[in-house]
């Protein structure tokens, strides 16, 4: 039996330096850019965002997307 988090062992990002996906703030979105090619290339992307969305996380590129990008769309799902 799996747990519900095991989809973790198999994310692109494993390994990676987590500040890639937390970069300061100064960088603006350019400080995504080497997460945004790892995110794409992960088999599991949509279970992280899936995640990230439900635990509505603030911070880092998690399942392809930036905090702004997750905040619209929390935003859109309240407002339908």
């Amino acid at each position: 039996m799996t747990t519900a988090l095991a989809w973790q062992d198999l994310a692109a990002c494993k390994g990676e330096d987590v500040a890639l996906f937390y970069p300061d703030k100064s960088a603006g979105m350019t400080g995504y850019r080497e997460a945004r090619k790892i995110c794409r290339a992960c088999p599991v992307r949509h279970d992280c965002l899936t995640e990230a969305l439900r635990r509505q996380d603030r911070y880092g590129m998690l399942g392809g997307l930036s905090p702004r990008q997750r905040a619209r769309i929390i935003r859109n799902r309240e407002t339908t």
